[in-house]
């Protein structure tokens, strides 16, 4: 299901578009809600990354934090599933 919103935040996740690849996978960590320290854990980089990462989305988002961030993935992840675009990856059905 992720891989299928990466594929698809190319056509028309607005607000989310401004976010690279890294922070949005952090982002869609953070709304499965896991801790800075087991995204990093995940991810094989320090929480001090990850809470750096965080900075950047909530900048780039205009969150106040976590709760806002999770709702703007939330209401774009929900926007581009209504579309029914296919998401043209095989891998985006494992996710």
């Amino acid at each position: 299901m992720f891989r299928t919103f990466l594929y698809q935040r190319r056509e028309g996740a607005d607000h989310l578009g401004k976010l690279s690849r890294q922070e949005l996978t952090i982002l869609s960590l953070v709304a499965q809600g896991l801790s800075n320290r087991e995204i990093g854990a995940r991810l094989s980089i320090s929480k001090e990354t990850v809470r750096n990462h965080l900075t950047h989305v909530f900048a780039k988002l205009r969150a106040g934090g976590r709760s806002q961030a999770i709702l703007h993935f939330l209401s774009e992840k929900k926007k581009l599933s209504k579309d029914g675009k296919p998401s043209g990856s095989p891998e985006a059905d494992q996710g």
